[in-house]
């Protein structure tokens, strides 16, 4: 079976002010591949999206107590390796 994954955000499934942008561009990868999946079924692909969850990037940097604080318990910051 072929496998395709695509990285996404919890952004994605959850909006927060001044990330409009962010937000609906990984809604709309969460929505493709979850469409992509049905189609591409038939031919035993797998179509998956992953969200690992808050990365310690540049990206984040200022909001990361804000953030975290918008987690749920069994949430951390992970660090890019």
């Amino acid at each position: 079976m072929t496998k395709i994954i695509v990285v996404t955000s919890g952004m994605g499934h959850r909006g927060a002010p001044g990330r409009s942008a962010y937000a609906s561009s990984k809604a709309g990868a969460r929505m493709f591949v979850r469409v992509l999946a049905q189609e591409l079924v038939k031919d035993n692909i797998s179509v998956n999206e992953l969200v690992p969850g808050p990365v310690n990037t540049a990206f984040i940097a200022g909001r990361v107590d804000a953030l975290m604080a918008s987690m749920g318990p069994n949430e951390w910051l992970k660090n890019a390796e």
